[in-house]
């Protein structure tokens, strides 16, 4: 939708372009948290790679405690869009049973990106990737063991 990308786009100066990170306790996550943070200013949409059970509702609760001192965190399986009330908003969403873009929205997406001090935090990310005209931040989280996940943080550009 080029709608969003006549009204956004990524401020000039932001560097990164991948970053690896391993976890293997509940705290390594902040790590990758903190870069999260960092990349506030220039990114505010984040995708959250991985098979279920990899972490990503993880990462979400690690993030909102860090940033915001909100620890009510869950999946928003059922919901599909759980918003907190943080300034500014962020919408942590969970896509996995949407099957089309026009699913997204249905459910208000046009509103939400056109929001842009809102921050996204999206499970199964995958057919909001496909309508996205700006930079984002993808999360990919690989199952290493029971204990260990290889995190590998990238900046796509439109």
């Amino acid at each position: 939708m080029v709608l969003y990308r006549e009204k956004h786009g990524l401020r000039s100066n932001f560097t990164l372009v991948e970053k690896q990170f391993v976890v293997k306790r509940i705290e390594d996550w902040d790590q990758l948290v903190d870069e999260m943070r960092k990349m506030l200013s220039q990114i505010r949409v984040f995708a959250l790679t991985g098979d279920l059970g990899a972490g990503k509702t993880t990462l979400v609760q690690r993030f909102m405690s860090r940033q915001y001192d909100i620890h009510d965190v869950s999946s928003p399986t059922y919901a599909l869009i759980q918003e907190y009330d943080s300034t500014p908003k962020v919408y942590h969403m969970d896509l996995y049973r949407l099957k089309s873009t026009d699913e997204l929205w249905d459910l208000g997406m046009e509103d939400i990106l056109l929001d842009d001090q809102a921050i996204l935090l999206v499970e199964w990310p995958e057919l909001l990737e496909e309508v996205l005209d700006v930079a984002f931040a993808k999360i990919g989280i690989q199952v290493i063991s029971a204990d260990e996940r290889n995190v590998v943080l990238s900046v796509i550009q439109p």
